[in-house]
């Protein structure tokens, strides 16, 4: 085997291959592939076939060059695989099953990188603008047919989401490939051909607005003053390129499609319910409109929970500089390093929204030299590239151009992750080692140097072909697991989520098919046991079933997950309160009360446990503090919950106080309520001297009185005691 490095001015692949096809197919089946009713989530499906693709790519490659097998190599390419190989380190000190994945994620990534530096070629860039123009127009076209319409075939959490599930994935992959739609509108030569790519254009720029996604838009504004620059730059030194008239047309046909169509009012309740614009045009411009509003960022909003994140992930930066969390041990410790002020309850952050800081926080030092290394990389080819456009170098300029629409495209996804998720999306993930490598290939300009490596025998030539064959063989199986995982969870978890509202409607469902559905459930997580978010929505739904035996094993499972979050180990503790496990409840409490002692859940969790054990001291002393301080408790349910159960233990205990008290603040929290609890006042004061009128009683009862709808004031004044009722009907309203 030999490893050569040569001065050469440029690298590229011989010839293009059909690897470097199957590469570039993957950027829009990626994106584009989805199942119907969420048999599979929408990521994880996008996951199994990038990595599909990026070994089956890999393997084509390496058979097709069997006979000359040199494998080009790049320096950055190590700092994909060392994430990958710290990950696999971070096994040791951060949960396994999310550390390997994040390792496979990396390794995947390297790969793409070999794969692409080897089989890509400049001229290629054409064909991927194409696949991604198509693709970011299907895309769009099913996001805003459910903008529009409420198009149900994907199902999505926020609308519209298009294939992804989500419309910030969403978004953020479309607003990449913003510059690959401008390119190929740019290369239209005749006024058909332009009209076309204009209106596609336009279609595309609108699924973006319809989103609201402030950091795509905002990465995609910014991009535009720069693709203006660029084009006067460009057509200055090439003379082939697309008449300027034609491509005038081009673009006014783009803001025409966008100004006719934009104004289109969305049919869709759930757009309307937003109450976030009923256009696209106009949801755009509220959505960036409210960047300047005080609300935005107030307590509990949304830039205020990717605060509390951020704030954790530099708290966890700087208390592991160097070795980290752990790779994909985020969440897992996110509750350790919540600011004190936020109580430790914030369940809802599940991942930084913050690309760089999170993955510094997880890989430490090394996360830094990859930031760095990426950072190098662009700014060296912007330099370049820039300088060879704006100067003297006609025969680069397409080149030199293209280049810097991919640097332009980077810039957009480095906006939106830093408030968004992009390289937690596989389609993004994917799209990005694309376009490292499409900088990579003419990145050796003057002199740079090329590495190779090359077997010299015959046995070593098979070494790289079957490994990627047990590689790829390996992915197909890991990938099946992942489906079959997915599968089962989702149906398990649509089935308990239709039982939940039935119950909570008071329909009767057949048990066995609560069995079977929760069997599903655990077979699925058996499987892969992290589904994220949605343990804790199954587990509510089959807290509302009453089945509390499979919701104490669920949150036992989200205790493994996440033993430091104080929510799951409440939850867990009032299960165990209701099967009259008192033992494990305290534990449990206990356990919270050594590491989380400021956590809302906790005063809630005792109180239920005292209200259990029967405990009138703790109930009275807890909730009356529960009931001065409301926004400790996260669910009107509970809330009302405390209330009752204070008021009757107050009232049973003879605590007049504390049941007038909690009654006057019942009376003010709930409008429904204000009634009965001025009326149930007004008897708890007549009562304490019934010999004679008790004044704060009188006036408990007229307010009682005028406070009730008119259906229940006949009711509420025949219940007041006789010696009131004369005077109550003078003075009430």
């Amino acid at each position: 085997m030999s490893t050569t490095t040569e001065n050469c001015h440029t690298w590229e692949p011989p010839e293009s291959s059909f690897s470097s096809k199957i590469l570039i197919f993957g950027t829009g089946f990626v994106a584009l592939i989805a199942t119907p009713q969420q048999l599979f989530f929408a990521d994880t499906i996008k996951s199994v076939a990038a990595a599909l693709i990026v070994q089956i790519s890999l393997l084509t490659w390496l058979w097709t060059s069997r006979k000359n097998p040199t494998i080009n190599w790049n320096h950055l390419f190590f700092a994909p695989l060392a994430l990958a190989i710290f990950a696999i380190v971070s096994t040791t000190w951060s949960p396994a099953h999310t550390a390997l994945i994040e390792a496979g994620r990396w390794f995947l990534f390297s790969l793409a990188l070999i794969v692409g530096y080897n089989s890509l070629r400049q001229s290629d860039f054409g064909a991927i603008a194409s696949t991604l123009h198509w693709c970011s127009l299907a895309l769009g076209i099913i996001a805003l047919l459910q903008f529009w319409v409420g198009l149900e075939w994907f199902p999505t959490a926020a609308i519209p989401g298009s294939t992804f599930g989500n419309r910030n994935f969403f978004a953020e992959f479309v607003a990449m490939g913003i510059p690959f739609s401008y390119w190929v509108l740019l290369r239209a030569k005749s006024y058909r051909a332009i009209i076309i790519h204009g209106i596609s254009t336009g279609i595309i720029a609108l699924s973006l607005m319809s989103t609201g996604a402030r950091a795509a838009l905002l990465g995609a504004s910014a991009s535009l003053p720069i693709l203006m620059i660029l084009t006067i730059l460009y057509y200055k030194k090439n003379q082939s390129a697309t008449p300027k008239i034609i491509l005038a047309t081009g673009i006014i046909t783009t803001i025409a499609t966008i100004g006719i169509l934009g104004w289109i009012p969305s049919l869709n309740e759930g757009v309307l319910t937003e109450n976030n614009g009923r256009t696209p045009i106009e949801k755009m411009g509220i959505r960036l409109k409210s960047l300047s509003k005080t609300e935005t960022y107030e307590s509990q909003s949304s830039f205020d929970v990717r605060v509390v994140g951020w704030k954790a992930s530099l708290r966890m930066i700087e208390e592991n500089p160097l070795r980290g969390v752990g790779a994909g041990a985020w969440n897992y410790n996110l509750p350790i390093y919540i600011p004190k002020e936020y109580a430790a309850d914030v369940e809802h952050i599940w991942l930084a929204h913050n690309e760089p800081l999170q993955l510094v926080s997880e890989f430490g030092i090394l996360g830094w030299t990859a930031l760095a290394a990426l950072l190098w990389l662009i700014t060296r080819e912007t330099w370049r590239s820039g300088r060879r456009l704006a100067v003297s170098h006609p025969e680069s300029t397409t080149d030199d151009f293209q280049k810097l629409l991919v640097i332009v495209s980077i810039g957009i996804l480095a906006i939106t992750s830093l408030a968004g998720l992009p390289l937690h999306g596989a389609a993004t993930t994917y799209l990005l080692a694309i376009l490292v490598t499409l900088l990579l290939p003419t990145s050796s300009h003057n002199s740079i140097q090329k590495n190779s490596w090359t077997p010299d025998s015959s046995a070593a030539k098979l070494i790289p072909i079957a490994a990627a064959t047990v590689a790829t063989a390996a992915t197909a199986i890991l990938a099946f697991q992942a489906l079959r995982a997915d599968y089962y969870f989702n149906k398990g978890m649509q089935s308990i989520s239709i039982m939940a509202k039935q119950k909570a409607n008071g329909l009767q469902f057949p048990a066995q098919k609560q069995i079977e559905a929760i069997k599903d459930i655990k077979t699925g997580l058996s499987i892969y046991p992290d589904q994220g978010l949605f343990l804790s929505t199954v587990a509510n739904d089959i807290g509302i079933l009453r089945d509390h035996e499979s919701f104490i094993w669920l949150s036992r499972l989200l205790k493994e997950l996440r033993p430091n979050a104080p929510a799951i180990r409440c939850n867990l503790a009032i299960a165990y309160a209701e099967i009259n496990d008192i033992a494990s409840a305290k534990r449990e409490i206990s356990d919270i009360e050594a590491s989380h002692q400021d956590s809302n859940c906790l005063l809630f969790a005792k109180f239920f446990l005292a209200s259990t054990t029967n405990n009138t001291d703790e109930i009275i002393k807890i909730g009356i503090n529960l009931a001065r301080n409301p926004k400790r408790i996260d669910t009107d349910a509970k809330m009302r919950y405390v209330f009752e159960t204070t008021i009757r233990t107050a009232i049973r205990t003879k605590d007049l106080n504390t049941a007038i008290e909690t009654l006057n603040l019942r009376s003010r929290l709930w409008h429904d309520l204000r009634a009965s609890s001025l009326y149930l006042k007004g008897v708890l004061l007549a009562e304490s001297n019934p010999s004679k009128i008790v004044t704060e009683a009188m006036e408990a009862f007229i307010s009682a009185i005028e406070a009730a709808k008119p259906q229940e004031k006949i009711q509420i004044l025949q219940r007041i005691p006789v010696i009131y009722q004369s005077e109550v009907k003078k003075q009430a309203r």
